[in-house]
């Protein structure tokens, strides 16, 4: 991947593919990518997935208003503990959880664009839209064989 434009706090880059990808990139520990809830529409496909996934399925939720563990979440929502440290710690990666003692909580710069429908800068609908989006498109090669559309 080559740099093609580095902004504040997110980085864009360009794939072998030319496909933009903006954002904290896993693996390198930046954190706090996301700060304004117009940055929210600018995630590359990846932090898309992850935050578009976290809202859909109730992670951001079960995190809002207490540090929790992967395992109390998983418990919660009735999925796998693994998985769900995996998720969280990428929530933690770009900045939107904090994570401390293998516990993770929502960052209050959050809470109001990801959760409040009422507040001025929410993006909730449109993270969890792009997720949709995505998880959508990737389901292409099946379309293109049926020639039918996908059901949900």
């Amino acid at each position: 991947m080559k740099t093609s434009q580095q902004t504040s706090r997110l980085t864009t880059t360009e794939d072998e593919f030319g496909m933009r990808n903006s954002g904290t990139t896993f693996g390198h520990k930046q954190r706090g990518g996301l700060h304004r809830a117009m940055e929210y529409g600018a995630l590359g496909w990846q932090e898309a997935v992850v935050l578009g996934c976290a809202k859909h399925e109730g992670f951001l939720e079960a995190v809002a208003d207490s540090s929790r563990s992967a395992d109390e979440v998983a418990k919660q929502l009735g999925v796998n503990p693994r998985a769900v440290y995996a998720l969280l710690s990428a929530l933690a990666e770009l900045g939107v959880l904090a994570e401390d003692r293998n516990k993770f909580r929502l960052l209050e710069e959050h809470r109001g664009p990801l959760l409040d429908r009422s507040h001025p800068d929410y993006a909730g609908g449109l993270v969890v839209h792009r997720f949709e989006l995505i998880r959508r498109w990737g389901r292409m090669p099946e379309i293109l064989k049926t020639g039918s559309p996908i059901e949900d």
